[in-house]
């Protein structure tokens, strides 16, 4: 809802941090401006360092917005790339939307809901294929992540995807029975440091046990997954992703 100057704006102070803490290239998920609105801010600031816009769309009356973003330059600007597609699996365990296989620990008439059902997701792995286009998703609950390894396997298995670098996004609800699955897909697990605050939430949510087996980051090496870490937010999260592994 900025108008275009606060968001260029916005987007200058922001690289003008970025620079300051070290940063070298920015990754935007594209939600809820578009692509298009991160290109223009991006573009008019312009950006001092590399970034990556990556289509982030929603969805319409008519289902997923598969035009999002689709128009644009892969190459916009020198520093800028536009690639990659990042669909939301489902939600946060913040208000109980992440789908988990078991119901919430604090609310049992609830296990959370997927935002698309299986074949959903596998027509985002066949249009992964056709577009040539690496694909992300935003996935934290358990339930969330076996349904997405079962499109996978659906969608040619790992003869198909081991050399995607398709990535799971949080990987929170990874479970120790998952890992091998990820790991022959393999997929590539971005986790969030700034998630492990939430820790006292994950117990109160899932109980001692399951908050226990979540967050695997050390299973995950320990398999041999490949593991990156997000900051999942602005400089400020930056900061704190920082911080925890100092």
């Amino acid at each position: 809802m900025a108008t275009e100057e606060e968001a260029l704006q916005q987007t200058r102070e922001f690289f003008e941090e970025a620079v300051k803490l070290g940063i070298t290239s920015v990754q935007d998920m594209s939600l809820p401006g578009g692509a298009e609105r991160c290109l223009m801010a991006s573009t008019q600031a312009p950006t001092p360092i590399r970034m990556r816009v990556v289509r982030m769309a929603g969805t319409t009356v008519n289902g997923r917005d598969k035009t999002e973003g689709r128009s644009l330059l892969v190459h916009p600007a020198p520093l800028i790339t536009v690639s990659g597609t990042k669909w939301l699996l489902d939600g946060s365990p913040i208000e109980r939307t992440a789908a988990l296989r078991k119901p919430y620990t604090d609310l049992p008439s609830t296990s959370g809901e997927l935002d698309f059902p299986e074949k959903e997701m596998e027509a985002m792995l066949w249009e992964s294929l056709q577009n040539d286009d690496q694909l992300m998703v935003h996935a934290v609950g358990d339930r969330a992540t076996e349904e997405f390894l079962n499109a996978m396997d659906a969608t040619g298995g790992p003869k198909a995807w081991s050399n995607r670098r398709v990535r799971i996004e949080h990987g929170d609800g990874i479970m120790p029975e998952l890992i091998a699955g990820v790991r022959r897909m393999g997929l590539i697990v971005v986790e969030n440091p700034t998630h492990l605050a939430l820790r006292e939430l994950f117990v109160k949510r899932f109980g001692v046990e399951r908050a226990d087996q979540m967050q695997p980051m050390r299973s995950l090496l320990d398999a041999g997954v490949p593991l990156a870490l997000g900051s999942d937010g602005p400089n400020s999260q930056h900061r704190l992703c920082l911080r925890q592994f100092r």
